[in-house]
């Protein structure tokens, strides 16, 4: 059955205009376009079997279209989106196609909200989840706009030898002014 199941994904997946893709450390990987509204969003999809033990991971393909190229929430510093809680929906195993688009269509919907800024309040939620700081440290830069706005984390060693690790804001000439001010990796 499970080989069945895949070729039915799989099948569907190419029809949705998704190409089957080779990657390291993922069992099945696509790659494609997914429209939300009217804007195409390159995406890659990869997952390691149809159980949905693990949810797919969706990540966004670089380079990003304009209306989608500044921080988002739900997007992490990788472009791996998180389009739903695992724990809040009930995986259907055994109704792999079904379960496929759902997860699809759920992952198109977070790309939506974000090109049209309904979700733009959201990305205050998502730095604990994201980025994990033991504190959170913000470099601004005199761009008002937010074009020119970046996000990283910055791991360096304090003076007593222990590692912190700090979000960091700004354009990209801040940050890396700031990572070689406290000599640490991004």
């Amino acid at each position: 059955m499970v080989g069945s199941e895949l070729q039915r994904v799989h099948r569907w997946l190419l029809g949705q205009g998704f190409k089957d893709i080779s990657l390291p450390k993922a069992c099945y990987a696509y790659q494609g376009i997914v429209t939300c509204g009217t804007v195409k969003v390159s995406v890659r999809l990869t997952f390691l079997d149809l159980t949905f033990h693990d949810l797919p991971e969706i990540h966004l393909v670089e380079p990003r279209p304009p209306e989608l190229d500044k921080p988002l929430p739900h997007v992490d510093h990788h472009g791996k989106l998180c389009y739903l809680d695992q724990e809040s929906y009930r995986i259907d195993p055994y109704n792999t196609l079904t379960t496929m688009a759902t997860l699809l269509s759920q992952a198109k919907k977070v790309l939506t909200d974000s090109i049209s800024g309904r979700n733009k309040n959201e990305v205050g939620y998502e730095f604990q989840a994201y980025w994990e700081p033991d504190t959170l440290g913000a470099v601004l830069s005199d761009d008002k706009t937010g074009k020119e706005a970046r996000y990283n984390r910055l791991t360096y060693k304090t003076p007593t030898g222990n590692n912190q690790r700090l979000l960091i804001i700004g354009s990209d000439k801040d940050i890396e002014s700031f990572r070689q001010q406290r000599n640490g990796v991004l």
